[in-house]
């Protein structure tokens, strides 16, 4: 397996240098009745398998489905060697309130809260 190289931020923690999106998993817009979500579960599995450590998301990704799928894959890997992140659009953030709210939903859905 081939080591994805890292940057070191200045907290001294690593991010990889290269991530994998998650636009499409589970729906576009919206959730997808017809998804393969066994087919998208196994390739997030058999990238983080050949070293992905990076998965980029957002809370309006299929309505927040696709986090609950990344949620349900990222539970089978130590959290520790995980580097996770997510956006909020900015049409649903719209106080610094709301924007709490939806990242905790966003942590909720991705099973790490």
């Amino acid at each position: 397996m081939t080591q994805i190289p890292n940057i070191k931020l200045s907290s001294g923690d690593l991010l990889p240098r290269l991530g994998m999106g998650t636009w499409l998993i589970g729906g576009a817009r919206t959730k997808d009745p017809n998804n393969d979500d066994a087919g998208q579960i196994q390739g997030l599995h058999d990238a983080l398998d050949q070293g992905f450590t990076w998965l980029r998301t957002a809370q309006n990704y299929a309505d927040g489905y696709c986090e609950e799928l990344v949620g349900m894959v990222i539970k089978d890997y130590d959290r520790n060697n995980l580097f996770m992140s997510s956006a909020v659009n900015q049409n649903y953030a719209l106080s610094r309130d709301l924007l709490i709210d939806h990242a905790k939903q966003s942590l909720n859905r991705l099973r790490i809260s």
